[in-house]
């Protein structure tokens, strides 16, 4: 019997030092509470518990967990000009394009609707792949570009408004800037009053401002 015991104790360490696979410095990915991975560095780790550094937290919360809750840097998935999901702030998926990979693997994405000064840098996990169907969906609701042009003297502001879209910008004189995938029936404001009305023949449209 005493023998037997020695041979568990022995397989129980043997197990938990296999468990301990990542090395202090490791960038990995972690389960928060919500369910979705972030990244994380490991700091310390003790028996098969990490003690992990959220990226882009305060290190007040740096956190001890399991190997349960860690998994390697996840493989990166997407590509540059990939149309997906991203997951925004008020836990909702909204159609973005994927601008830039980072080393890490981080994904700079552009919110689509909205302007350019909302592009981001997200986690894999805060992203996922959109059905063709739901896309073509969702495109055959926007109006895929329009252009405006400032030929006046003085600097415009313009805004584009609907359910659930505000967006907009500054354009100087002399310079133009674009809108991607307006929402048809949407309002243009230009300097704080209504221009137009977006509509599905004004794909690819010069709008000129003098």
């Amino acid at each position: 019997m005493k023998a037997f015991l020695v041979i568990i104790a022995a397989l129980l360490i043997s197990v938990q030092m296999s468990a301990q696979t990542y090395a202090v410095g490791d960038r990995l990915e972690a389960r928060e509470n919500d369910g979705l991975w972030y990244v994380v560095r490991v700091l310390k780790h003790d028996q098969g518990r990490y003690l992990v550094h959220w990226e882009e937290y305060t290190d007040s919360l740096d956190q001890w967990l399991t190997v349960d809750r860690l998994r390697p840097m996840a493989i990166p998935q997407f590509y540059v000009g990939d149309h997906l999901e991203g997951l925004e702030v008020d836990g909702k998926w909204h159609p973005v394009t994927v601008l830039e990979i980072s080393p890490e693997g981080k994904y700079k994405v552009h919110w689509e609707g909205h302007e350019n000064s909302y592009d981001r840098w997200l986690e894999p996990a805060h992203l996922r792949h959109i059905s063709p169907s739901r896309m073509d969906t969702w495109m055959s609701l926007r109006v895929p570009i329009v252009y405006i042009e400032n030929q006046s003297n003085q600097a415009i502001k313009y805004n584009y408004l609907a359910e659930g879209v505000d967006g907009g910008g500054v354009i100087y004189p002399g310079q133009r800037d674009y809108i991607r995938y307006a929402p048809l029936g949407g309002v243009l404001l230009i300097n704080g009053k209504q221009h137009m009305v977006f509509t599905r023949e004004q794909n690819g449209q010069i709008i000129v401002i003098r």
